[in-house]
């Protein structure tokens, strides 16, 4: 990605490094099930064509834990380790099957 200047940004690149690690050495949090197997919010975004704009990886999961907590008032979500500017921190974990308010929350903004 560096040598072809595509202009991505430091998410993009760990986001690579993630997928390239996950392909090499599979995901300790992957699921036989396809249905819930692990996404990534930025997937989304991306997929969506919306990769450009800054800050939208939070604002989306913000929006999509709330509508996804309206209609699952107990809903927990499981907890994964993840960088974030220099420091290991606990993230939401999202599955395929919650990919709807990913999208939803997106649509919204």
């Amino acid at each position: 990605m560096e040598a072809l200047d595509s202009g991505a940004d430091e998410r993009d690149r760990i986001r690579a490094t993630d997928m390239i690690r996950t392909v090499a050495f599979g995901s300790s949090s992957a699921s036989a099930d396809p249905i819930n197997k692990e996404i990534c919010i930025r997937e989304v975004i991306n997929a969506a064509g919306r990769a450009r704009e800054a800050g939208l990886d939070c604002k989306v999961g913000k929006v999509a834990k709330k509508l996804l907590l309206a209609e699952q008032p107990g809903h927990v979500f499981p907890k994964k380790s993840i960088y974030c500017n220099g420091q290991q921190i606990e993230a939401n974990m999202w599955l395929e099957s919650q990919r709807s308010y990913i999208e939803r929350a997106l649509a919204s903004l």
